[in-house]
């Protein structure tokens, strides 16, 4: 408690001159939604600052006098206001933004030139108008467009699971409103389940992030919905191949509401086509709906969310019948209340719910795989803005788990049409975990900005208390270069058992007292640069040491705790990335390229011996690009080139005979575990947009090329005996599939 005692001695200290403020919000002066991480800066004071995710902002230690105040945002026309500032008393500013066409002329892009005091590192928020520009099956994607960053990686071209820095998907956090969301995918991994109509905005923390978030050891993606508009009632209806949309929002009250929903109907159309009974087509369906209601009740505010998905794949014919299904269900009800100019409560009540199930008969025999896991939570807290130069921020969270998995692999024999009826493989919990948090932020100088902050944890089932100290620190050589730096521990409760290949099947489970404590220690350093007027440039440095993860026993047939299903080892990883982005103008879009190393050690896997994880990949470039022809025509296109992950290949074959008996079919002895690299992968995506009225209504015709050049990666690389010979097989990803979508507005 020194350090925080000290962090109020110094802003006490420092907010003793008893200077003016501004505080504000930056909206959409069609909708009225609030617009996050737009930027406002005081051409006066040289000084700016990002709105947050309510569309707030508030800038203190403002001398006297008139100050000029420039409000901007990616997608949308600049607003200028002159406010007079008062000693001792605070200016209320609201700055509505107008949505206009990008380009270079109606943007002040100067209003990203201050001196922005965000300690935060390794942070992105990627504007809504990229992200949609952005396209695969006439879907924009916000998973895809964060596959782009250098860094972040996936599974395959059709995953989006997110390896960051060399953490598996289940270490990453994604929250959505508040809501905890376990595994946010449609069509088994290639695309999002969140609907992009439905996204206000999307920031994503590769690491270092603050004591504020837990519970997650690699990253943290925040997501939040539209509150609607609160003007006029609008919608969107959209038609592509994989699917049609639907979103409507309009105002309620003192507020508005949004609802957004999408289906699938390649269900419907496989119906409809004529099948062999004997090798039909297999069914396929998914679905998600998104909804959320916001009043204000004076200084208070109430919000309303829910998410709703489901994906369902089913094939049945002679001698062969499989089913699965996959499903998330979440809502949360927020209340946000501004006590005075300086404080602000806060609070969430959420559920969510992940389950998937997987069942089959092949030739009589049965087997199948089950699991779910449900969250109760609820969620405080109070931001409290002593001056510009000291902000705090304190919170509590609890939730309480459910957990069920079953899992009948051994052949159990079932009745044809029945599921199956005994489960050598079960367990099934009920937890409950707390954690609380206290960090501060403060301006030690003009150019040194720092925040430090504790969480502390404790689960009920291990018995077990953590605690996980954080530091960032921000110091600005100049106007346009900032170096950060950030450390801290991070202990994750949850663990995943999934098959790498298929990130659509995740099985969640808790740290029981069997097993022990996953924890991951960050070290970053960052380099921000303005080299240009409109391009910003950052190289991140880092290096993460991850105890206790944890790797599926594929060997054990039974269980009766959590420990029973895994191998558990450590891993380090390191390694240096490089981002080039231009976020204003015709043309926008960003380079990256990182190159990283992962180096994993279980006892029981690869002989005790180190190796590269699967998911290993040394170099990672990625190109997007996104340009405004004119009024009419937009391009955009995405570019890949990535090391090739790693398999684990086959050193000899091995053929035992008994005397008197005939040969065997023989083995494959395999190599070093993932230790040989598929070759590199890479694709490029291209997008063109028609923009036009359909009965003086918005409408736009999009084309999307997914693989331009029809390379086709390898998914994965198997081995097996043919003849007494062992051969290898590749499983290919998908060829080149042009599509097209239209989309009205009204």
């Amino acid at each position: 408690m020194p350090a925080m005692a000290a962090l109020c001695l110094v802003g006490t200290a420092r907010s003793a001159p008893a200077d003016g403020c501004i505080k504000g919000i930056v909206r959409d002066s069609a909708t009225q939604q609030p617009l996050p991480f737009a930027t406002v800066f005081d051409s006066t004071s040289k000084r700016g600052i990002y709105s947050n995710r309510e569309g707030a902002m508030k800038l203190c230690s403002m001398k006297p006098g008139r100050h000029i105040l420039t409000a901007s945002m990616l997608g949308y026309g600049h607003r200028t206001v002159t406010v007079d500032i008062i000693k001792d008393d605070t200016v209320d500013v609201v700055f509505d933004l107008a949505p206009t066409t990008i380009d270079a002329e109606n943007v002040v892009v100067t209003a990203d030139r201050g001196q922005f005091d965000a300690t935060a590192v390794s942070t992105v928020s990627i504007p809504m108008q990229q992200i949609r520009q952005m396209r695969f099956g006439g879907e924009s994607d916000v998973s895809r467009a964060i596959l782009m960053l250098p860094g972040v990686l996936s599974a395959s071209q059709v995953s989006n699971g997110l390896f960051i820095r060399g953490g598996s998907p289940d270490q990453n956090l994604i929250l959505l409103d508040g809501m905890t969301v376990y595994n946010p995918s449609h069509l088994f991994g290639m695309i999002s389940a969140f609907n992009s109509e439905a996204v206000q905005s999307v920031e994503l923390q590769k690491g270092g992030f603050p004591a504020e978030y837990g519970g997650r050891m690699s990253a943290v993606m925040n997501v939040t919905q539209k509150d609607g508009n609160k003007e006029h009632i609008e919608g969107m209806l959209g038609v592509g191949l994989l699917s049609s949309r639907l979103a409507l929002q309009g105002p309620l009250g003192n507020g508005a509401w949004f609802v957004g929903g999408r289906r699938t109907y390649a269900d419907l159309l496989m119906g409809a086509l004529p099948q062999d009974p004997q090798d039909p087509f297999p069914k396929f369906n998914f679905h998600d709906l998104n909804v959320k209601v916001s009043q204000h009740f004076g200084s208070h505010k109430l919000t309303l969310s829910g998410i709703q998905s489901r994906d369902v794949l089913t094939l049945d014919q002679p001698g062969l019948y499989f089913d699965v299904g996959v499903g998330n269900a979440a809502t949360a009800l927020s209340w946000q209340h501004t006590v005075a100019s300086g404080l602000v409560l806060h609070a969430t009540a959420s559920a969510s719910q992940y389950a998937n199930t997987f069942s089959a008969r092949n030739d009589g025999h049965g087997y199948g795989i089950s699991n779910s896991i449900t969250d109760y939570s609820l969620r405080t807290g109070a931001d409290l803005f002593i001056s510009d130069d000291v902000q705090m921020k304190f919170g509590y969270e609890g939730t309480i788990y459910r957990f069920a998995y079953d899992q009948t692999l051994d052949g159990a024999r079932i009745p044809e049409g029945n599921s199956p009826t005994k489960s050598p493989a079960h367990l099934s919990f009920v937890d409950d975990v707390h954690g609380a948090f206290a960090q501060a932020s403060f301006n030690a100088a003009a150019n040194l900005s720092i925040t430090g902050g504790i969480r502390a944890g404790y689960w009920n089932m291990k018995n077990a208390v953590t605690v996980d100290p954080r530091l960032s620190i921000r110091y600005q050589l100049s106007e346009d270069v900032t170096i950060k730096g950030a450390w801290g521990l991070y202990h994750q409760y949850l663990r995943m058992a999934t098959m790498p290949e298929y990130s659509f099947f995740d099985m969640w489970l808790p740290t029981d007292a069997t097993s022990p404590i996953s924890r991951s220690d960050h070290y970053i350093l960052s380099l921000e640069t303005r080299p240009f007027e409109d391009i910003a440039f950052n190289v991140d440095v880092y290096y993460k040491r991850q105890h206790n993860i944890n790797e599926v026993n594929s060997l054990q047939t039974s269980t009766s705790s959590v420990a029973d299903l895994f191998h558990f080892g450590s891993a380090d990883s390191y390694g240096i990335e490089f981002f080039l982005q231009r976020r204003y103008g015709a043309l926008t879009g960003w380079i990256g390229y990182a190159l990283g190393w992962v180096d994993a050690q279980f006892a029981n896997i690869n002989g005790g011996l180190a190796y590269h994880p699967k998911y290993d990949r040394r170099h990672d470039f990625k190109v997007t690009l996104l340009y405004d022809i004119s009024d009419t025509w937009e391009v955009g296109a995405t570019f890949t080139l990535q090391s090739g992950q790693g398999y684990t290949g086959a050193t000899s074959q091995f053929n035992p005979t008994l005397m008197g008996e005939s040969p065997s079919s023989g083995m494959v002895m395999p190599s070093q575990q993932w230790g040989r690299k598929l070759p590199a992968s890479h694709q490029l995506n291209m997008v063109v947009t028609y923009k036009t009225t359909l009965a003086d209504m918005p409408f736009n015709i999009v084309v999307d090329i997914f693989n331009v050049y029809a390379r086709r990666d390898i998914l994965m690389r198997t081995y097996e005996m043919d003849g007494g010979q062992a051969r290898s097989s590749d499983v290919r990803l998908l060829p080149i599939i042009p599509t097209i979508s239209a989309e009205l507005r009204f």
